[in-house]
């Protein structure tokens, strides 16, 4: 998986800026933090994680500004986080997809 990207997702003919970063705790993975940003029209738009081994302490805040971004920008963002899961770099709240597909602005467990 590439951490940061700049590609034209939507077609617009301008690249949109995806930049992956994140912190581990005393515990790895399993305590750390996960951000994700996106640049797109000169706005910051940010998804931010903080890893649980506990259920209850799991959570996402994803900004409102993003469920605003074209529809390209989300899936792409919602692939990104598929991919942090499959790969293990970050413990993401069960039904996390249903939840962003709604437009859930504090996803959680």
């Amino acid at each position: 998986m590439t951490y940061c990207e700049a590609l034209d997702v939507n077609g617009d003919k301008n690249d949109e800026v995806f930049l992956v970063y994140a912190s581990e705790g005393n515990n790895n993975i399993s305590d750390g933090r996960l951000n994700i940003m996106t640049y797109f029209n000169d706005k910051k738009h940010f998804i931010r994680h903080q890893n649980g081994v506990l259920d209850f302490q799991r959570n996402m805040q994803v900004d409102k500004s993003i469920y605003k971004l074209p529809i390209e920008i989300q899936a792409k963002l919602k692939a990104i986080l598929t991919d942090i899961s499959n790969e293990d770099i970050a413990i993401l709240p069960y039904g996390w997809q249903e939840q962003f597909d709604k437009g859930v602005l504090n996803i959680k467990e």
